[in-house]
């Protein structure tokens, strides 16, 4: 059975600046007890993590969104007080490497994010969703929004899907969020990939 992970934020600088004298005390052959005083140096950068690991998030009715570098095309991610939302997760790279796994997964970590409230696939493009499979193994994604066709590979790995239709809204923690395209009978319409992808308004208080 595979064991559990737990994963913390990064720790502030002035927590770092602390450990580092900290482990070289304990490295160096010294007397106990200036060992001992590089552990207490230690101390705080193991023990605040756990104790205070929330990350500062927007206020409520204000969003944060952020466009992590993931090479070719894009990935936009979106948080507001108590919800995160991913919208596209750029391409993979190569078999068994892509933007999920070596840039998205790191920095929700660093975030102390662990659940994804929102992914939205804008549209079945690899430089789009090439990194989602990554994303759905690593992270608890509640919602699944997109403009796949039925039987996409992705579509039977994660949860249930809601179709793109322009004219969806729904508000969390007083930010809105409003669906523009593409239209229900674009779906039908035999469109290309690109002209079917989900566009998303978001609209802080």
């Amino acid at each position: 059975m595979a064991g559990r992970r737990l994963w913390l934020p990064a720790a502030p600088w002035w927590e770092q600046a602390l450990a580092l004298p900290g482990a070289l005390l304990i490295a160096l052959r010294l007397p106990w007890r200036l060992r001992l005083a590089g552990v207490a140096l230690l101390l705080p950068l193991l023990l605040l993590p756990l104790l205070w690991p929330a990350v500062p998030r927007p206020d409520p009715g204000e969003f944060e969104l952020l466009a992590p570098d993931v090479g070719q095309s894009n990935a936009v991610l979106l948080r507001t007080a108590q919800h995160t939302l991913l919208l596209d997760t750029g391409p993979a790279y190569a078999p068994g490497a892509d933007a999920g796994e070596r840039v998205l997964l790191p920095l929700l970590r660093r975030l102390s994010v662990r659940r994804l409230h929102v992914l939205m696939l804008s549209h079945r493009d690899t430089d789009h969703v090439g990194g989602a499979a990554s994303l759905l193994r690593g992270l608890d994604v509640i919602e699944l929004r997109s403009s796949l066709e039925p039987g996409h590979p992705l579509l039977r790995t994660g949860p249930q899907e809601t179709r793109c239709e322009a004219g969806q809204h729904w508000t969390r923690d007083g930010v809105r969020f409003d669906v523009l395209h593409p239209l229900p009978a674009h779906h039908e319409a035999g469109l290309k990939s690109n002209d079917l992808s989900c566009v998303l308004r978001i609209t802080a208080a």
